[in-house]
């Protein structure tokens, strides 16, 4: 459909029944690897790791799947990481 993702994620799973409960993670981390993220306040909590992001290159960076885009693409995170 034109200006619509239907895409899957990497996971297989559709991404729109996730939206602001998952992200996207560089291939260092297994999909499922889980991400608290502490700061900033405003997108604090868990989030798994169900979608691919060639452009994350650590765990401060992640691609948090939604329809706006919250943060700045370079805002640092304060992020714990469960695998």
């Amino acid at each position: 459909m034109e200006g619509k993702c239907e895409s899957k994620m990497a996971s297989g799973l559709d991404w729109h029944d996730y939206l602001g409960k998952v992200v996207a993670c560089g291939f260092e981390f297994p999909l499922g690897t889980v991400f608290y993220v502490l700061e900033p306040e405003r997108i604090a909590g868990k989030y798994s790791c169900l979608d691919r992001c060639p452009a994350c290159t650590d765990n401060k960076q992640l691609d948090f799947l939604g329809l706006t885009q919250k943060l700045p693409w370079n805002q640092e995170l304060s992020v714990m990481v469960s695998y």
